[in-house]
């Protein structure tokens, strides 16, 4: 097995502790935002948020509907209960990562 030079070791981890997104000991599937370098915090999640169709989305902070991990569970969630939004009035939504707008807003009517 071929080893990088101690130089080169140092130098690689102060990069990776500086600018990378995974440190140092927490592949174990634990909580990796928690240790990030200066207090940053990746706790993004997806939300969805209730829109008029005839208007640009707006920062969702405040409207979320739901919090996600991944895009896949949202859109999950939306295919669960999007009658339940149509019950409830909702004309469309918006699916957010973070203050990231992903798409929408997407109507909750049926397709004519």
């Amino acid at each position: 097995m071929n080893y990088l030079p101690g130089f080169l070791c140092a130098s690689l981890r102060e990069y990776i502790a500086e600018f990378c997104t995974i440190p140092f000991g927490t592949l174990t599937g634990q909580n990796m935002a928690q240790s990030r370098p200066y207090g940053v915090q990746m706790d993004i999640s997806y939300v969805w948020t209730i829109d008029p169709l005839d208007s640009e989305p707006t920062s969702p902070e405040g409207r979320e509907r739901g919090s996600f991990p991944t895009q896949a569970d949202a859109e999950a969630w939306l295919a669960s209960e999007w009658e339940t939004l149509v019950d409830e009035g909702a004309p469309a939504v918006s699916l957010w990562h973070g203050s990231d707008l992903v798409y929408g807003p997407m109507s909750l009517s049926a397709a004519d």
